[in-house]
């Protein structure tokens, strides 16, 4: 529950609030304050505030309905009589309506005294209207929404869309009669059909066609003469590889059309059918980059075929990985240039970007340049990316969301066509970026993907060095390049010349020691000086002694020797900004118009200094730049870096822009950086969180005697060191130390104690949060704050439950109305009543705490909103409420798809699927999570207690699969995380289970495993629910005759559902326990009943296994075997290897189990389970990751490590290896 702090809605003067990731979420509510409200999108319904109004018979419905639709207009009472009657009303009907709209008064206004005048359904003159504030109206809630979504770009818009649809609870106007009822349905259904078709245009342009195709072919099933329903689903097929459906939809269409309207389909159709036919490309693709001209290579006809070799494997759909190393200028990027262009004339797509110092600042700049991704990208799913992953409400860690997109991406561009990934120069490459490289190497097995990475080979930074050894690792090509032999060198002079070099002209050139841009730039030099003379096919070298440049980057200066000072100046600020830049933005430091530039960038351009680079220049070589910047005076640079910034910032440059010259500025800020850092510092945060943290760092370092001028700063950084996961103890004291505004104390003291609270240090924490809590001047809203998080210390560090309760309640009492206070003092609460096994108070405390977050709140508190779901999650399981629980996380991992670090949705995820007995799709939930745990950064659980859930449900699993060595490094890796208090207890059961299993499986006594889980025997306060291991262990306690172990077992078990306010699981686990103590089948079998009632197949399979044994030993042996069979078949779904034979041995004893099983296979086909089989086979069919997600309805992550865990157990290296033996096991 990292619950980090940010600016943007104080609720005091300058406060800052806890905060976490954007989610953009707008609905519609009966409950909407004391107002009333109605619905008309479904059954019609209204309310005041939580209480629905009676509306009445029929008629008066009808009544209500006309009032509704029409709110806040007059309508006429033969407008009413029209619409609820028609063409022959009764006569009566004057004093009817009277009659209903007096009833209706009396509903709407129950208060409302006989002589006061009504205010909500008011007469005049001309008839009747219905008061409504704006935005209590289903109806134009979803018109507003479908306005909203004309003007926003297709990810935004998309959202909007969903808002509309989700305000339908059925038809229109539902069982309302009379003709304007009749009419409003047909107008609002065509308006929803439209949104409905807008929506899948929409997620088509978002390459989602997958998801759409379910909701068009129903669509299409509904309405057969809908031709833009048919138009979409046959898009959407096509799109997916699924051409032949689409032209079986478009023949239907066609005999449908002519059946009933006697004519052929519409010409959109008709052109859309001519398209597929003709194989037009499936998906609106980006323009592809135009590569340069093969260039010709000299002397590497052997590198040359390696990278060949490896191109033509991935045209054949095969990936892998190639490591291009070599000094600067031996000619990486030249045989790169020429290899690309055989891969684009293949079929490849090609990206390509190169890394720069400058650019390192910012994650993954140079993968967004190389695959494409920006704002104005012409395939709309790059578009799409880059609008979310830029978006202004974005907040927490911005890799990690732009990580999981662009391996999205990159999956949909594989679906597409083989796709080659070139980072060049990745010595200056960011870690995020190399964080996704090494991610990427895992999926070459998967997908027609090749990565080619180019670097020096010294200096090499230790990350970089670890991407080298993963590519290799992965079994990818290591391709050196040395310097040119002495004959090539005079094969590259005579190109260069056009003509053969003299001996004299060799010996000179032989000093560039065979680098091919230093001989190219030594002779270009020499001829520029006149210093070579070709006559009669010979290149002479002319005139006396000539000085050769000392190395190559002087050689590079001499270049830039013989351009005039106007095209220098231009350079060396063009080199300010980096490799890259935008004459404009020359222009504009430069404090000139560009129009005045345009002479000197021609030269740079002629003298291929400067390329162009579509909208940009481009140094030619890195070193052009590197030599222009080393030649400004070295005090000079920051001071040119702070003028660019405060100049860029001036004429409204991307933040990003400026920030990059911020930071290469001087360490001492004035007045100006100081006061953009106050306004941008969140902004830049949320493209590079540790560029943003240094930025507000240095002023603090170099400017400690300006403490108050720097106070807001340092709050900031305190909030963004803790979001990053950091802890910045001394910095929040420094503010506490010196501020005076209260809010900023409290604020410090809030982050102080959840520093200490998360590090273990209990007492610490609730001194500090207890002295804030007291402090008068602490203002009324940050003492609310302040106490659900003393709360927190009270429970998980104390055990004390009461105190917990009642702070929570106290922070309800003082600040009733902050959406902060009132989440998190719910969410307490919810812990309290889960401790007390009172499972329905906890949902309802939990329904509060997300009721608190609303409107905004979802966005300010979307961290928040995740943790509260994933917990609602776990109670509606205990519930056996699991079809809701499984709906809650399905919300909680489309909130994840808006941004939010994915790990503690993973594992909430995962702990269902373990109980639900997915244990393949648990295992791949927690792989993804590994993934994120890596040694690259970037990512990583900043709290102990999810991270040992994650490693206790992967071990148990494992181990029960024998895995055993794999079990142990989960062990291994929970280990290194200590137990420090209450939280990490309740998250350690998975854990202590395992090395039970660990224990028995060594030798161990009952006595031996209940020393293993003693800690889920002691105490009585845990949010962990304890009573579903003691069944387990009080059957290893009777197996090994130690009957006071079992009985002390029992009495846990007793207390647990003692708890339990409705009889649930621990009633169960109770019955379970009371059979194995007092040897009583029937006990057992009510266990079983519950297990199967409330489908739990692992809770039942461990119970069927007792019941087979007592009935077994009660001389039963039909039923004995009748539950052994059953118990084994679920441990077998499972591939609980050990479960089985721990099942056979119990049951040899009565001469019922037969002889033991073989062990599984731990590798090669047999190995897979059922659920890994079902995934390779769609692999074998050549569905791509995208569509085995859709298909099985897993995310796109999960579905990546399933098939990692496919390869390694079948032993494969490519996904088309793996795809032709799982055809051939499905064919036999």
């Amino acid at each position: 529950m990292d619950h980090v702090l940010d600016s943007r809605l104080p609720a005091t003067p300058r406060e800052v609030l806890p905060n976490v990731l954007h989610i953009s979420h707008t609905g519609f509510s009966l409950t909407s304050g004391s107002s009333i409200s109605v619905q008309l999108l479904g059954p019609v319904r209204a309310a005041r505030g939580e209480r629905e109004i009676g509306l009445g018979a029929a008629r008066q419905r009808a009544v209500f309905a006309v009032l509704a639709v029409r709110a806040n207009q007059v309508v006429s009472r033969e407008d009413l009589v029209d619409g609820v009657w028609g063409d022959h009303p009764p006569a009566s009907v004057a004093a009817s309506v009277y009659t209903y709209v007096s009833g209706l008064r009396r509903a709407l206004e129950p208060q409302r005294t006989g002589r006061a005048a009504p205010s909500v359904l008011v007469s005049t003159d001309a008839g009747y209207s219905l008061r409504l504030e704006p935005g209590h109206s289903d109806v134009e809630a979803f018109e507003r929404h479908r306005q909203a979504a004309l003007h926003l770009p297709p990810g935004r818009a998309l959202a909007e869309l969903d808002a509309a649809l989700a305000l339908w609870r059925g038809e229109a106007l539902a069982g309302i009669p009379g003709p304007f009822a009749e009419a409003q349905r047909a107008r609002l259904a065509e308006l929803r059909l439209a949104t409905v078709e807008r929506r899948a245009e929409l997620a088509l342009e978002l390459g989602r066609h997958a998801e759409v195709v379910a909701e068009l072919t129903g669509l299409v099933a509904r309405y057969p003469l809908r031709e833009q329903a048919r138009l979409l689903l046959m898009t959407a097929l096509h799109r997916g590889g699924r051409t032949v459906e689409a032209l079986e939809v478009y023949e239907d269409a066609r005999r449908t059309v002519v059946e009933e309207l006697g004519m052929d389909p519409g010409p959109a159709l008709q052109e859309l059918h001519q398209r597929i036919l003709r194989g037009t490309p499936q998906r609106p693709a980006a323009p592809a980059r135009e590569l340069p001209p093969a260039p010709r290579v000299f002397g590497r006809d052997a590198e040359l075929a390696r990278l060949r070799e490896v191109v033509s494997a991935v045209a054949d759909g095969r990936g892998g990985c190639v490591w291009l190393e070599g000094e600067p200028g031996v000619g990486k990027s030249t045989l790169l240039t020429a290899v690309l262009a055989d891969a684009a004339g293949r079929g490849c797509e090609v990206a390509w970007a190169a890394g720069d110092e400058l650019g390192m600042r910012f994650p993954l700049r140079v993968v967004f340049d190389c695959l494409d991704v920006g704002m104005s990208s012409a395939d709309p799913r790059r578009a799409a990316l880059a609008e979310a992953l830029l978006d202004p409400v974005r907040t927490g860690d911005p890799a990690l969301t732009a990580i999981d997109g662009l391996l999205e991406l990159v999956e949909q561009l594989c679906a597409e066509a083989p796709l080659v990934v070139v980072l060049d120069d990745l010595q200056w490459v960011d870690e995020a970026s190399l964080l996704l490289w090494h991610r990427l190497t895992r999926l070459t097995r998967q997908l027609p993907l090749l990565l080619v990475a180019a670097a020096r080979p010294v200096p090499r930074r230790g990350d970089v060095t670890r991407i080298r050894r993963a590519v290799l690792d992965a079994g990818g090509a290591l391709v050196a390049l040395e310097p040119l032999p002495e004959p090539v060198v005079a094969e590259v002079v005579a190109g260069q010349l056009g003509a053969a070099p003299s001996p004299a002209l060799l010996r000179m050139v032989a000093q560039a020691g065979g680098n091919p841009l230093y001989t190219g730039e030594l002779v270009d030099a020499l001829v520029r000086e006149g210093a070579v003379r070709v006559e009669g096919g010979t290149a002479e070298l002319v005139g006396g002694e000539h000085e050769v440049p000392r190395s190559l980057g002087s050689a590079v200066a001499r270049r830039l020797g013989f351009l005039s000072e106007p095209c220098l100046e231009v350079l060396r600020w063009g080199a300010l900004l980096g490799t890259e830049f935008a004459v404009n933005d020359v222009a504009v430091v430069l404090g000139r118009p560009a129009s005045e530039l345009v002479a000197a960038v021609e030269e740079a351009t002629a003298a291929s200094v400067l390329v162009d680079a579509g909208a940009n220049l481009t140094f030619r070589h890195p070193l052009l730049r590197h030599a222009l910047y080393q030649g400004l005076p070295a005090a000079l640079r920051p001071m040119l870096h702070r003028q660019a910034a405060e100049a860029l910032a001036a004429a409204g440059a991307p933040v990003e822009a400026v920030a990059q010259q911020v930071a290469a500025g001087p360490p001492e800020a004035d007045a100006w950086v100081v006061d953009w850092l106050a306004a941008n510092a969140l902004e830049v945060a949320r493209r590079s969180p540790d560029l943003a943290i240094g930025l507000l760092r240095a002023p603090l370092d170099h400017c400690p005697e300006d403490e108050e001028r720097l106070e807001p700063l340092t709050v900031q950084l305190v909030q963004l060191m803790l979001r990053t996961g950091r802890r910045p103890e001394a910095e929040a004291r420094r503010v506490l130390a010196r501020t005076r505004n209260p809010a900023y104390a409290a604020h410090m003291r809030y982050c102080l104690g959840y520093m200490y609270f998360v590090d273990g240090r209990v007492e610490a924490a609730g001194e500090v949060l207890r002295a804030a809590i007291d402090d008068d001047a602490t203002p009324v809203v940050w003492r609310a704050r302040l106490r659900p998080l003393y709360a927190r210390v009270c429970r998980e560090g104390n055990g004390d439950v009461v105190a917990a309760e009642a702070n929570a309640r106290e922070a309800l009492r003082l600040a009733p109305d902050d959406p902060f206070t009132s989440a998190l003092a719910h969410q307490v609460l919810w812990q309290v009543e889960t401790v007390r096994r009172d499972h329905a108070a906890a949902l309802e405390a939990s329904a509060r705490a997300l009721a608190s977050l609303d409107g905004e709140w979802k966005s300010i508190l979307a961290d928040l909103h995740l943790e509260l779901l994933s917990e609602r999650a776990g109670t509606l399981q205990n519930l056996d409420r699991h079809a809701e629980a499984d709906e809650c996380l399905r919300v909680a991992r489309d909130l994840v798809g808006t941004g939010m670090a994915p790990g503690g949705v993973h594992i909430a995820t995962a702990l269902r699927d373990y109980w639900a007995g997915r244990w393949d799709h648990a295992l791949a939930e927690l792989d993804a999570v590994t993934q994120r745990l890596s040694k690259h950064g970037y990512h990583g659980l900043r709290e102990r207690p999810p991270a040992l859930l994650m490693h206790g449900v992967a071990a148990l699993i494992e181990v029960k699969r024998d895995r055993v060595e794999v079990a142990l490094e989960h062990l291994r890796a929970a280990a290194e995380l200590p137990v420090l208090n209450a939280a990490d207890r309740e998250h350690s059961g998975f854990l202590l289970a395992t090395r039970a299993y660990l224990v028995k499986r060594a030798g161990g006594g009952a006595e031996e495993v209940f020393m293993v889980l003693a800690a889920l025997l002691d105490g009585t306060d845990h949010l962990d629910l304890r009573y579903q291991w003691v069944p387990n262990a009080t059957r290893a306690a009777i197996d090994t005759g130690a009957r006071e172990l079992a009985e002390r077992a029992y009495e846990v078990c007793a207390r647990e559902a003692a708890l339990e306010r409705v009889p649930g699981r621990a009633a169960a686990a109770l019955a379970r326990v009371r059979g194995l103590v007092e040897d009583d089948p029937a006990s057992v079998r009510e266990a079983v009943a519950y297990y199967r009632a409330t489908r739990r197949p692992v809770e039942l399979a461990d119970a069927l296994e007792d019941l087979s044994v007592l009935l077994a030993r009660s001389g039963d042996r039909a039923g004995a075997e009748t539950a052994f069979r059953e118990a084994v078949a679920l441990f077998t779904d499972l591939g609980a290897a050990r479960d089985v034979r721990r099942a056979q041995y119990r049951l040899n004893r009565y001469g019922l189990a037969g002889p033991p099983t073989a062990p599984r296979p731990t590798s090669g086909w047999p190995a897979l389970t059922h659920w890994e089989r079902e995934v390779a086979w769609l692999v074998g069919a050549e569905r791509s990751n995208s569509d085995i997600a859709d298909l099985l309805g897993l995310p796109h992550e999960v579905v990546r490590a399933i098939i990692s865990r496919i390869l390694e157990k079948t032993g494969h290296t490519s996904r088309s290896a793996l795809g032709a033996e799982a055809a051939e096991h499905r064919a036999g």
